[in-house]
């Protein structure tokens, strides 16, 4: 009996293994436009780096539901409009 076991336990590893359990976490990717915001609603937290004040970043971690994201660039030219430079 105990080596009918070993086999049915070894599929049911191998299938948790590649994903195909029904907990496995999906996630829908929407690529837009740059420029273009986008409201955070994930709950989850992520993995951040912030701003230390003397140049340099610190990781931590956060929840950033209601944020707004922008993409670099945009974040860039924003920052020169605000500067007076066009």
């Amino acid at each position: 009996m105990p080596y009918r076991i070993l086999p049915l336990l070894i599929l049911l590893c191998s299938l948790g293994l590649t994903g195909c359990a029904r907990w496995a976490v999906d996630r829908e990717i929407v690529w837009a436009q740059m420029g273009t915001p986008a409201r955070i609603v994930d709950e989850r937290p992520v993995r951040v780096l912030v701003p230390d004040g003397e140049g340099g970043f610190l990781p931590g971690t956060a929840r950033l539901q209601g944020m707004v994201a922008l993409d670099e660039p945009t974040l860039e030219y924003y920052r020169r409009l605000s500067q007076g430079d066009r």
